[in-house]
């Protein structure tokens, strides 16, 4: 039921791309879609939003993996199916009022600027 950003991360030339200025990185990451809906989440226990858990009980980083299915649509999908076999996924949680302003591209020549 939370809305989240994702984000693809390509390394080793897998990504490689022209920045806005011309100069070209191996490396690159970028959203790919924003406010998109988690409709379920396998494989890793979900902690019981009851009570609040001590620093002992917290769920640890899942070793293995994690199956997120989103709602989107087929080109978004297919997007995230390319993003998925080629680089990394990452989500990061977005409330539906999030400002999307300011994001692009980021090549490793470009991260501090």
């Amino acid at each position: 039921g939370d809305y989240v950003g994702v984000i693809a991360s390509f390394t080793n030339g897998a990504g490689t791309t022209a920045s806005a200025d011309g100069s070209v990185g191996t490396e690159a990451s970028g959203f790919l879609l924003h406010k998109v809906l988690v409709t379920n989440v396998q494989g890793n226990p979900v902690p019981d939003p009851t009570r609040a858990a001590t620093a002992e009980e917290r769920t640890p980083v899942p070793a293995g993996s994690l199956l997120v299915t989103l709602a989107v649509n087929a080109p978004s999908a297919e997007r995230v199916v390319l993003a998925s076999s080629y680089g990394n996924i990452w989500l990061t949680i977005e409330p539906t009022d999030a400002d999307e302003a300011g994001t692009g591209v980021v090549t490793s020549d470009r991260v501090f600027g």
